[in-house]
């Protein structure tokens, strides 16, 4: 993942942040959000994608919908 990418990034607890990627490493990945930033486990994350990634599209999809 490029630094200063935009990425959304999926926990495994079903959250998820959108942000500036600042840095990434074995233990972390550290986005940078609207109020500061938020560094990120590697096992608290089930998913990174960059925003203009064809599987971010996907994930928009599937989130999208009404009752």
């Amino acid at each position: 993942m490029r630094l200063g990418a935009k990425a959304f990034a999926q926990l495994q607890n079903g959250n998820y942040f959108i942000g500036s990627v600042k840095a990434v490493n074995a233990a972390a990945l550290i986005l940078t959000v609207t109020d500061g930033e938020v560094t990120l486990l590697r096992d608290e994350v089930q998913k990174v994608a960059t925003l203009d990634s064809e599987e971010y599209a996907q994930l928009q999809q599937a989130t999208t919908g009404f009752l």
